[in-house]
């Protein structure tokens, strides 16, 4: 085999590496090119790729590598010279690439004695509760009567089911409630975010020292509290003081997260399967 031939060696998708540190980052549209010299000189080249759907490598005679955008992903290529390596990683993007959002840290509030005493009691059933998801854009709901429990995800996908039976349903827009796997579900348990929010996020023994004051949060005069991460980042918790559940949670002046619905004496279905007149019905 001719001296300084490039022998390829293409890594399946899904290798699992280490963490790794990137020497170069290639942002690409698809259908653009770049070139890469990953070694002055090397008489035999070794590459692992991961995203080989995404980016496509060609190693050419003078060292170099060929790089082509396929398709909106991320990429990367480690190039071995005996035992140096040297990875790059290719994100190719139709849209242009946001600059990551400066954070804009608030000031540590003013405190307040904490004459209270705070205890979690999540509702254990009969609850009809939506919230909104500042990340996702949407607001999620969670509804249980009994053995009976439903999820919305706010985008459209609706599930129903009984945690004793295993029943379970999904919502399809054409065909109303249909019927799903059994036991293909997960309950939620003794408690969900973001009403364990602060009892999950906050030390208990600084709880006294981290009191702001009383807001009103769905018509509740709530608890505030707060919070300060490793960062410097402000956390703020509006505390329901019947239940010890978050009812609005907000880091800095992120938007928040916040409960818009919270019925805690739900007790007849009013959508779902139980509800459907026919095959037909799309009502949810």
């Amino acid at each position: 085999m001719k001296k300084g031939l490039l022998l390829l060696l293409v890594g399946l998708c899904g290798i699992c590496f280490g963490q790794t540190s990137f020497d170069t980052t290639f942002v690409l549209k698809p259908g653009e090119k770049a070139s890469w010299h990953p070694f002055e000189a090397c008489n035999m080249l070794q590459f692992n790729t991961t995203g080989s759907n995404v980016a496509r490598i060609m190693p050419k005679p003078n060292g170099t590598v060929a790089i082509t955008a396929l398709k909106d992903g991320e990429a990367t290529i480690t190039a071995s010279c005996g035992d140096i390596a040297t990875t790059v990683k290719v994100i190719v993007s139709t849209e242009p690439l946001q600059k990551e959002k400066e954070i804009v840290r608030m000031e540590r509030p003013v405190t307040q004695p904490f004459a209270g005493t705070y205890r979690f009691n999540p509702p254990a059933d009969h609850y009809f509760i939506s919230y909104s998801d500042p990340m996702g854009k949407s607001v999620e709901t969670r509804a249980k009567i009994g053995d009976e429990e439903s999820y919305n995800d706010g985008k459209g996908w609706d599930r129903y089911w009984n945690v004793k039976t295993g029943e379970s349903f999904f919502f399809h827009l054409d065909k109303g409630w249909k019927e799903d796997v059994k036991f293909d579900l997960e309950p939620f348990g003794e408690s969900f975010y973001p009403l364990n929010a602060f009892a999950t996020e906050v030390d208990p023994d600084l709880i006294a020292t981290r009191y702001i004051g009383m807001e009103n949060c769905q018509n509740i005069d709530c608890w505030v509290f707060f919070d300060e991460k490793e960062d410097g980042s402000i956390v703020r918790y509006w505390v329901d003081p019947s239940n010890g559940c978050t009812l609005k949670r907000q880091v800095n002046f992120d938007d928040p997260c916040v409960v818009k619905v919270y019925n805690l004496n739900y007790t007849k279905w009013e959508f779902g399967p139980r509800r459907k007149k026919s095959y037909h019905d799309v009502t949810r």
